[in-house]
């Protein structure tokens, strides 16, 4: 079996599982196969020392160290959507006395582009908001063309011509230092002109080899406008269960679902497929048939059947009842 292959199925073992088998760890000189998960969650895996310069890592919030809990030059954070190549240097793989140790959070998400800093996954608008992110981007995420509509930009993909990204752009202004952010990263003749008038972003041209692109991939990394981005995403969450109540979705699961479809087709559109729910009794009846509805008009279809396999996975239910509580409206300051 593949190294990846291997790796990949031991951390799906993790996340299935409410602890993990007690076992030694293995020794650098023992085979992939044999890399193995040490204890409950949170639950560490042990891989060799021996299998090469770089690994996959595919589970948000893992931690890389080493085995005798000395810190490397390549310790980094990785998330599933991204399944990013972490790469150990030969002088880092020497040190290690026992393999590479990768420690999994107890309160990690599987799917999520939200960096775990920002998320409190024990309430059920991060969880949801976590999912709704892993079929959209990071907070840094760029499409520069997205289907002809200009940039869309962030954990939601706020888009430029026909989307949020104005409303999203013009909110930053107005929190304290958001207009630093913006002045610091567009400059100051963008900054002013947007404040006047937010839908003159829907007009501009982004590109990453022009200043406007360049000042929008330095505006991103701000973390004012990160937190910024997930304060909206959990407000589109609550409103996407009020929604779906209407229809008589009430459970996380359902609203997971239900946020997904109003994040790509607008409150409106999602109102079609919802429709969908009203012949079924069950919640996960009601979900199940909005999906197909889904499947049955639009090019999107595997997006929605894929939520359903991430429902466990984010820790929601058929059979609870989602109750959004203390969601800020704006994002807190350190």
């Amino acid at each position: 079996m593949a190294y990846d292959a291997v790796f990949s199925l031991l951390l799906s073992s993790i996340l299935n599982s409410k602890a993990a088998p007690n076992v030694q760890p293995v020794s650098p000189t023992q085979s992939a196969q044999q890399a193995t998960m040490v204890g409950p969650i949170p639950a560490t895996i042990l891989v060799p020392a021996n299998q090469g310069p770089s690994f996959t890592a595919a589970l948000s919030g893992i931690m890389l160290g080493t085995a005798d809990g000395a810190q490397v030059s390549s310790t980094a954070t990785a998330e599933p959507a991204d399944l990013e190549s972490v790469k150990i240097d030969e002088s880092a793989s020497r040190t290690l006395t026992g393999g590479i140790e990768i420690v999994v959070p107890a309160d990690a998400l599987a799917y999520s582009n939200i960096p775990q800093v920002y998320l409190d996954p024990s309430q059920q608008v991060d969880r949801v908001a976590a999912l709704v992110s892993s079929n959209e981007g990071k907070p840094t995420t760029i499409d520069w063309n997205d289907n002809g509509k200009g940039v869309s930009v962030g954990l939601f993909q706020a888009n430029q011509r026909v989307g949020e990204l104005p409303d999203l752009l013009h909110e930053l202004s107005m929190l304290p230092g958001g207009q630093e952010e913006i002045v610091a990263s567009l400059g100051p003749t963008f900054a002013q002109k947007m404040c006047k008038d937010p839908e003159i972003v829907r007009h501009l041209h982004f590109s990453p080899k022009n200043a406007l692109g360049k000042g929008l991939c330095k505006l991103v990394h701000s973390d004012l406008f990160q937190k910024l981005q997930v304060a909206v995403l959990r407000r589109k969450v609550v409103r996407a269960a009020e929604l779906a109540a209407g229809y008589g979705i009430t459970s996380s699961a359902g609203v997971a679902v239900c946020a997904d479809l109003a994040n790509q087709w607008g409150f409106g559109g999602a109102r079609r497929f919802l429709q969908a729910a009203d012949s079924m009794q069950s919640e996960g009846g009601k979900v199940k048939a909005i999906v197909k509805a889904v499947c049955r008009y639009s090019p999107y279809d595997s997006r929605y059947q894929c939520d359903l396999e991430k429902i466990e996975g984010n820790n929601l239910s058929y059979s609870d009842t989602f109750y959004a509580t203390n969601v800020a409206s704006q994002p807190t300051q350190n």
